[in-house]
């Protein structure tokens, strides 16, 4: 009865072991994604910052300036969103 119950117990601590780790990546996995928008958001941030000072040096923006800071808005949701994409592709063919 003995053997049973430690051969019980290393079974259980395994299982523990191998849930855990499958969480543990996940969960960075999450937290890497989180850290690659927050960066592309950054990324933006920087960019229209830095179209905006130089739209503004002559005083106003025309409208190719506003068509320039429009494009690199899309393109940074676009870079965004494929990042999603791709973190829900992995997901879908890894359980597979």
């Amino acid at each position: 009865m003995r053997k049973l119950s430690d051969f019980l117990e290393i079974s259980g601590n395994a299982g523990m072991y191998v849930l855990s780790v499958t969480n543990t990546k996940e969960i960075f996995e999450i937290i890497s994604l989180c850290l690659s928008i927050l960066i592309s958001i950054l990324i933006i941030l920087s960019k229209l910052i830095q179209w905006f000072k130089n739209a503004k040096k002559d005083g106003k923006i025309t409208n190719d300036e506003i068509k320039d800071g429009i494009d690199i808005m899309s393109n940074g949701i676009k870079s965004i969103r494929d990042k999603i994409e791709d973190k829900e592709e992995k997901k879908w063919n890894s359980k597979r």
